[in-house]
């Protein structure tokens, strides 16, 4: 199926569907000629987590800081968008947990806690290093 979008649609395509399972594939032509693609597939019950962290190594000099967005994904490791679910994180070793939590714009959960409600199936946990001490 097509759906003309441009300058005369205001450069969008609005069609209704009904929720089924499954992928559904969005193209966009100009002229004739593939441009873009996307694709989204319904996820699956969430199965676990996938932590992602901004960088490997953290500086121990008590700033440097790694931003880890934590996902929840299901039995084919796929983001689960619909997963708000409650969760706690804690840090060990030679750093702390700076702050936890959502984009939420709402909410009375405190992001110092380590004890927080995804949004959307995922959080973000930033850890910092301790500083190193000299002997």
């Amino acid at each position: 199926m097509r759906f003309p979008a441009g300058r005369e649609q205001r450069l969008t395509a609005s069609f209704e569907l009904s929720y089924e399972q499954g992928t559904l594939e969005a193209i966009s032509y100009l002229d004739g000629k593939e441009i873009s693609r996307d694709v989204v597939t319904t996820a699956g019950r969430p199965k676990g987590i996938r932590i992602v962290p901004d960088k490997k190594e953290l500086k121990a000099d008590g700033q440097s800081l790694i931003f880890a967005e934590i996902e929840i994904i299901d039995a084919e490791a796929g983001l689960v968008p619909t997963a708000d679910l409650k969760a706690e994180i804690a840090v060990y070793g030679d750093a702390k947990l700076a702050a936890f939590g959502t984009g939420k714009r709402k909410t009375t959960e405190n992001y110092k806690t380590g004890k927080f409600t995804s949004l959307n199936g995922k959080l973000l946990a930033v850890v910092r290093a301790f500083a190193c001490k000299s002997l």
